[in-house]
C-alpha cells in the first residue's frame, strides 16, 4: 500500500546543502572581504559589492543556467531564513552591476579576495587552484563571443569556487 501525501504549510528547501557554504562564507567573513575589495557603492542607495557576488556565488553552485534564475531564490523563502537574506538584487541589478565591474578591475578586486583567503587557508603550503570558468549564454547586445563560440557572459567564479574548495578541505 502506498504511503497517504498529505498537504503541509511547511516552508520546504532544496537548498539545503547550499547552507553550509552560506554559512562558511559567513565565519571567514566573506562578504566584508569582498566589500573592502571594491569600496563603497556610488549612491547612497546603492548595494554593497557582496550584495550582487555571494548570490552569483550561491547561483553558480545551485546550478543556474541565466540571471533569471536569481527569481527562484527570491521566492525561496525557506532558504532566504536559514541564509539570514531578506531579499536578492534583481536580474537586470546582477547584470548593471557585472556590466560595471566586470570589464574595469572587477576580476583583479575578486581575485585580491580569493588570493588572500587561499593564503589564510593554505598556511603557505603552496596549494594551487586552478579556475575554469563558466559561461552564461545570452542574446543580449553586450555579450561577448566566447572560446566555445556562445555569446554571453563569462562571470567571475573565483569565490564560488574557492568556498566549495575550503569547504572540502575544512
Amino acid at each position: 500500500m502506498l504511503p497517504k501525501l498529505e498537504h503541509t504549510d511547511e516552508r520546504l528547501t532544496r537548498r539545503a546543502g547550499l547552507i553550509l557554504v552560506n554559512r562558511f562564507g559567513k565565519s571567514i567573513k566573506l562578504a566584508s572581504a569582498i566589500d573592502r575589495a571594491f569600496g563603497a557603492p556610488g549612491s547612497n542607495r546603492g548595494f554593497a559589492a557582496s550584495h550582487y557576488v555571494m548570490p552569483l556565488t550561491e547561483m553558480m553552485i545551485d546550478g543556474a543556467v541565466c540571471l533569471e534564475d536569481i527569481r527562484l531564490f527570491e521566492n525561496d523563502e525557506a532558504y532566504k531564513e536559514l541564509a539570514e537574506i531578506k531579499q536578492y538584487p534583481t536580474a537586470d541589478a546582477i547584470g548593471d552591476w557585472l556590466r560595471r565591474h566586470g570589464l574595469s578591475d572587477g576580476e583583479g578586486r575578486l581575485w585580491a579576495v580569493t588570493s588572500s583567503l587561499i593564503q589564510t587557508m593554505s598556511g603557505g603550503s603552496g596549494l594551487t587552484l586552478d579556475i575554469d570558468g563558466t559561461i552564461i549564454e545570452s542574446d543580449k547586445g553586450d555579450g561577448v563571443m566566447s572560446y566555445k563560440g556562445l555569446r554571453g557572459y563569462h562571470p567571475m567564479l573565483q569565490i564560488g569556487i574557492i568556498c566549495l574548495v575550503a569547504i572540502s578541505i575544512w
